[in-house]
């Protein structure tokens, strides 16, 4: 699944954001301004997750994730990061 989210800050704050929600997760995170790849685990799973930043816009890929977990909640979560 893939979607596209618009944010009012810059990219350099947005990627700072969604860095230290991740790692304050214990997630992993590698990325920079305009891609990125963010890794968490979950009882049920591993969710893995690609970004690219191009303008306001965040492009996000699902690459991988639990059957049990909803594509709509990891959605859901991305969005309050930012």
């Amino acid at each position: 699944m893939a979607f596209e989210l618009t944010f009012n800050d810059t990219p350099k704050n947005l990627v700072a954001k969604i860095e230290k929600a991740i790692t304050d997760q214990d997630g992993k995170f590698n990325g920079n301004e305009k891609e990125g790849k963010i890794e968490i685990s979950t009882p049920v799973g591993n969710v893995s997750v690609g970004y690219k930043i191009e303008g306001q816009k965040v492009n996000v890929d699902i690459i991988e994730k639990p059957i049990f977990i909803p594509e709509e909640m990891i959605k859901s979560e991305i969005l309050k990061m930012i």
